[in-house]
């Protein structure tokens, strides 16, 4: 378990054999006697970062949520559950374009993921990352982020944005949704692939306005995140 602020990255270790998963993609887990129903979760990290024989996610508790609830109110380090996957088809595609990406909440997960598989092949494209947040406890994984920064050699560029922060603040970065900072990033009509992960109205929201500044649907891969009730599955 590590903590901060509503997000858990929580580490299962696995059994037996667990299929070898794309970054991007994820998995659904059932804890027996506890949740029935699956809750799906994307992996935290890439392949070639996961530790043997271990998964782990970015869990947020959902308020009301039954699962995030039960998973947050203390520890369950040794709970036994059942992990099954991988599933999705969201994961990096060969191509030389420049990539934007946009997340928020634990849509940092699967982002973070393809960033580690893209620095492990170099990052020879140019990578802008808009991550929304309310407030700037709800920001984490800043330090990978850093650290992805500086391995890129001038390559990537991690864009907090902030919706709920006081004005009152010492926050010197953007405000607002993340989505409305896309009409601000550089023209990327032709050699752009764009990855977004989020609730669904930031995915539509976001395509919308990549749709309008000429990117196709062809390069635009997202995966939305439902709660429990709008989704098999679901993240509650």
């Amino acid at each position: 378990y590590k903590r901060q602020h509503d997000i858990l990255e929580v580490t299962i270790q696995v059994d037996d054999y667990f299929p070898k998963y794309l970054a991007g993609q994820y998995a659904e887990i059932v804890v027996p006697g506890v949740i029935a129903k699956a809750r799906s979760y994307s992996f935290a990290k890439s392949p070639d970062k996961e530790k043997k024989n271990q998964v782990s996610f970015y869990i947020r508790h959902v308020p009301e949520g039954e699962f995030t609830t039960w998973l947050h109110s203390e520890s369950r380090e040794g709970q036994k559950v059942n992990v099954t996957g991988p599933f999705g088809s969201f994961w990096l595609r060969e191509s030389a374009n420049q990539i934007i990406c946009l997340a928020g909440g634990s849509g940092m997960a699967p982002i973070k993921a393809l960033l580690e598989q893209m620095l492990s092949q170099g990052m020879n494209q140019q990578v802008t990352y808009l991550f929304g947040a309310r407030t700037q406890k709800d920001l984490y994984c800043i330090n990978d982020m850093e650290q992805i920064t500086k391995l890129a050699n001038g390559r990537f560029k991690f864009i907090p944005v902030l919706s709920q922060e006081p004005e009152d603040s010492d926050w010197t970065g953007l405000r607002g949704y993340a989505v409305d900072h896309i009409e601000y990033t550089e023209d990327f009509a032709n050699n752009t692939h764009a990855y977004l992960c989020g609730p669904p109205a930031m995915i539509d929201g976001a395509i919308e306005i990549f749709n309008k500044k000429g990117l196709s649907n062809d390069d635009i891969f997202y995966d939305k995140f439902l709660d429990a009730s709008s989704m098999k599955g679901g993240r509650a």
